[in-house]
């Protein structure tokens, strides 16, 4: 099993990278916006990584605890 917290300590830049492919559509953060309106929203989000869909959801306004 991959020893993750290692990963995002010693390989955090590749880490990002590898992943950024995965929505690169923004598809998540369109789906979060048809639930509701995302500023001001209060967020929690489970699972951050890299903060990827962190700053995401921050840069639409929304106060994320992560």
């Amino acid at each position: 099993m991959a020893d993750y917290p290692a990963i995002y300590r010693t390989q955090a830049d590749a880490y990002h990278q590898m992943v950024s492919a995965e929505d690169v559509d923004h598809a998540v953060i369109a789906a979060l916006a048809a639930l509701g309106e995302l500023r001001g929203a209060d967020v929690v989000e489970v699972g951050v990584g890299t903060g990827r869909i962190t700053r995401q959801l921050a840069d639409r306004g929304a106060h994320v605890l992560d």
